[in-house]
């Protein structure tokens, strides 16, 4: 069960992976492969059951795949 630890790791996560650019407007972003493999790792930590290849490919899955395997390293995990 998720706690309020949890939560909170995980809106830090988020906040850690929130850009905002200066175009003719301000626009905020997500950087998403980042965000993905921060959040991976955590749920990693928490549960070493957790299949993080498994995670990343579904997460991904409508991405471009154009450098998929370098962003996340794939072979190591």
């Amino acid at each position: 069960m998720l706690t309020k630890k949890h939560f909170e790791a995980i809106a830090e996560i988020v906040r850690s992976n929130v850009t905002t650019i200066q175009k003719p407007e301000e626009e905020t972003y997500i950087k998403a492969h980042r965000f993905i493999d921060d959040l991976s790792n955590y749920f990693l930590e928490i549960n070493p059951n957790f299949d993080k290849n498994k995670f990343v490919a579904y997460a991904t899955y409508n991405f471009p795949k154009t450098n998929l395997e370098y962003r996340f390293n794939v072979n190591k995990f």
